[in-house]
């Protein structure tokens, strides 16, 4: 609900319809040339902790917390790629995230330690409900593949470990607003919710960001992006949440 109203706020606060001073939505924005498909590709850093409850059979359950002194407490690696392709109303989206965090727990005597490896790639199509001068809302639907591993060791008065692997496929729906706020500056908030227990029993993703056309072809973006999802099989669950702020170039073509 909070996304929704954080969606119709963008569109609202755009102003005027007008022109598009300095190309405010980037390059790949489809009303250049509503025939003609229009792309962008965006690489990006993402710093993410993990926040949530992970539990790892036989390992002890861990909590996470990620406080905002410490948010790359968990990380080691992020890295992800947006890939969006635009026809008139019509869109394309997709990405490709990558996260290993690590976490180091002391717990009733037990030092645990747990790697933890996730891939989520996403693919979804969709339509521009609005699609105004200055704003652009596009709903869409699609599927999510995500795959987790995650290994884990305890020390002390439980001494084990396991490895465990899982991989599952996601229904998604979800949106994308944008918005001109002046010059060459935009706003745009992506949102989804999926699994309904197809896969996980709930996942979903928020990612407010501000832009800035640099040119007609690159874009720089800042944001912030929250993915969580809720998972068990037999020896693990996974109820986490990933989230925090992301640094991303995006090329149009």
């Amino acid at each position: 609900m909070l996304a929704c109203w954080v969606a119709l706020a963008l569109l609202s606060a755009s102003g005027p319809p007008g022109g598009r001073p300095g190309g405010a939505i980037p390059a790949g924005d489809p009303r250049e040339d509503p025939d003609r498909w229009r792309f962008e590709f965006t690489p990006y850093l993402w710093f993410a902790s993990l926040d949530g409850t992970l539990r790892l059979e036989p390992l002890p359950t861990v909590r996470l917390d990620a406080t905002p002194t410490e948010p790359l407490v968990n990380l080691d690696f992020a890295l992800a790629d947006a890939f969006t392709a635009r026809k008139g109303p019509w869109v394309v989206l997709a990405d490709v995230t990558f996260t290993k965090l690590g976490v180091d727990e002391t717990l009733s005597s037990n030092d645990v330690e747990i790697d933890s490896v996730l891939l989520w790639a996403s693919l979804a199509g969709g339509y521009a409900v609005v699609d105004a001068p200055r704003t652009r809302l596009e709903l869409f639907g699609g599927a999510r593949y995500l795959l987790l591993d995650n290994d884990g060791r305890s020390v002390g008065s439980i001494n084990a470990s396991n490895s465990k692997t899982e991989d599952w496929l996601d229904p998604i729906v979800g949106f994308d607003a944008r918005a001109e706020l002046g010059g060459r500056w935009s706003a745009g908030l992506l949102a989804d919710i999926g699994g309904f227990g197809v896969g996980s029993d709930l996942s979903y993703e928020l990612l407010p960001r501000i832009s800035y056309a640099w040119n007609e072809i690159i874009t720089l973006n800042v944001g912030y992006r929250l993915l969580a999802m809720d998972f068990e099989s037999s020896q693990l669950d996974y109820d986490v949440r990933e989230a925090g702020w992301i640094l991303g170039v995006g090329f149009g073509f």
